[in-house]
């Protein structure tokens, strides 16, 4: 999401139609960067984030049938991933 994009005549559309979105907005923007809103908190988290949206792109580029289908190859990824790290940490 770009910044530039609230901007944008569809946006302020949107948030005519649904206004409580702007309240979301609005919050994202508030929020000061602490250890507490910097994303999950596990060993492979960025590997992890990475690999959903290399699978969300390859949804919209056509090369898996749904976002379930990505979303799944992403989690199988991820899980083994996720294994061996915590192996790692016995």
């Amino acid at each position: 999401m770009r910044k530039a994009s609230y901007s944008l005549k569809e946006m302020q559309d949107f948030i005519a139609q649904v206004p409580q979105f702007q309240i979301a907005v609005d919050q994202l923007r508030a929020t000061e960067p602490s250890y507490a809103t910097q994303g999950a908190v596990f060993g492979t988290f960025p590997s992890t984030r990475q690999k959903i949206e290399t699978a969300m792109s390859q949804f919209m580029l056509g090369q898996f049938s749904s976002p379930k289908a990505a979303l799944d190859d992403a989690a199988k990824q991820a899980n083994a991933e996720l294994q061996k790290y915590n192996a790692a940490l016995k």
